[in-house]
């Protein structure tokens, strides 16, 4: 059987040094031209050929987009090239404590919104005017009251925040 396989192979396999004409790439120059060259030669070219284009195919695959090159920072979204050095393990880990802060973020937000539901109206009112990031004298001028009313219903308020999340986390 390996005696057939061989013999099939050396008959489609034509090493002769007979003369063929085929067509290569001049990169030097950056034209098709025609070559003389025998049959060794040419299947020898071809096979290089593919094997290049293996690697080359290979290397696109691994190769990484741009976007995966550049991280986003924190502060105004620049972006910045990622550390060649750090090593995997690192930037893994980095990643996922982004997101744990992203999820703990979220997470905070979404308590104090609902905490909003145990404060009086009154309360809630000066909340959402101080999340206006009005002041305590313009909250005052606006709801008509005086300042010290202000900041007692907003101490209050934290404080039912606060109990509000306390009794939530556990």
């Amino acid at each position: 059987m390996n005696e057939e396989l061989s013999k099939n192979e050396t008959e489609q396999r034509d090493d002769s040094k007979e003369i063929v004409v085929i067509k290569y790439h001049d990169r030097i120059h950056n034209q098709w031209i025609d070559v003389e060259v025998t049959k060794e030669v040419a299947r020898f070219m071809e096979s290089d050929r593919k094997n290049r284009k293996r690697a080359q195919d290979k290397f696109e695959h691994h190769n990484k987009q741009i976007d995966n090159v550049f991280v986003p920072s924190k502060p105004n979204n620049e972006r910045f090239l990622c550390d060649p050095n750090a090593d995997y393990e690192t930037i893994q880990e980095n990643e996922r404590k982004e997101k744990f802060e992203e999820f703990e973020i979220e997470h905070n937000r979404v308590l104090v919104e609902n905490s909003l539901d145990c404060l009086t109206p009154a309360q809630r009112e000066v909340v959402e005017l101080t999340m206006q990031n009005l002041s305590q004298n313009e909250i005052a001028e606006k709801l008509d009251i005086s300042k010290n009313a202000v900041t007692s219903r907003m101490r209050k308020a934290k404080k039912n925040i606060r109990n509000y999340i306390k009794n939530t986390e556990n």
